[in-house]
């Protein structure tokens, strides 16, 4: 997998701020994308699905603002959205998505392969979290456009408790979008190099 040119495009920073359970909301994830990185909005920080469209449109709202009166690149927004969403509710999210501007779902936790489906017909590109080489494989296998790989230190993970999924190395421990970005090993530049340089999450 590559980075799609137009989201490199995009980017001031090879990055995307980390959606953080509790921690990320409208605010955080308005001023990454205006600093250049990706913003990601947790689907799960919000109570309901009304607030979770009143947070987006106000940050698509701001972000248009933005780009009116500031040069420079403003960074994709996503959201990140469990694979376990109910069938009948992944429509009504992704319309959602394409009405805001959403340019990217990161899904967690099962199979992707319904949002997948759903989003590509509407043009959104899905990227999963995975925690292993098998889940990589099938998340490639359910057409995903980019892997968000989960090493130790990463997700709720304690720092040396696991693996990283690109190299299979307890060293790299960062959390990355299809890469160790922010290479603070030589494991994480080797994973690098395997994965092209992709964003890495940061948060």
């Amino acid at each position: 997998m590559s980075l799609d040119p137009k989201l490199r495009q995009s980017l001031s920073l090879p990055a995307v701020c980390a959606p953080m359970f509790l921690v990320s909301g409208p605010d955080l994830v308005r001023e990454a994308c205006k600093a250049g990185v990706i913003g990601a909005l947790p689907r799960q920080n919000a109570r309901s699905f009304e607030e979770f469209a009143g947070w987006l449109r106000t940050i698509h709202a701001d972000l248009r603002e933005h780009a009116a009166r500031a040069p420079g690149p403003i960074g994709s927004l996503a959201v990140n959205l469990s694979a376990k969403t109910p069938e009948g509710e992944i429509a009504a999210h992704l319309d959602l998505c394409v009405e805001q501007g959403v340019d990217i779902v990161i899904t967690v936790g099962g199979s992707p392969k319904l949002i997948v489906q759903q989003a590509h017909d509407r043009g959104i590109k899905v990227f999963h979290d995975i925690t292993s080489i098998p889940f990589a494989e099938r998340a490639i296998a359910a057409g995903v456009d980019g892997l968000i790989c989960i090493g130790a230190g990463g997700g709720g993970l304690k720092p040396g408790s696991g693996n990283c999924p690109c190299c299979a190395e307890p060293g790299c421990w960062a959390r990355a979008a299809s890469a160790a970005a922010n290479a603070k090993t030589a494991t994480s530049r080797r994973c690098i190099k395997i994965s092209s340089s992709w964003p890495g999450y940061s948060g």
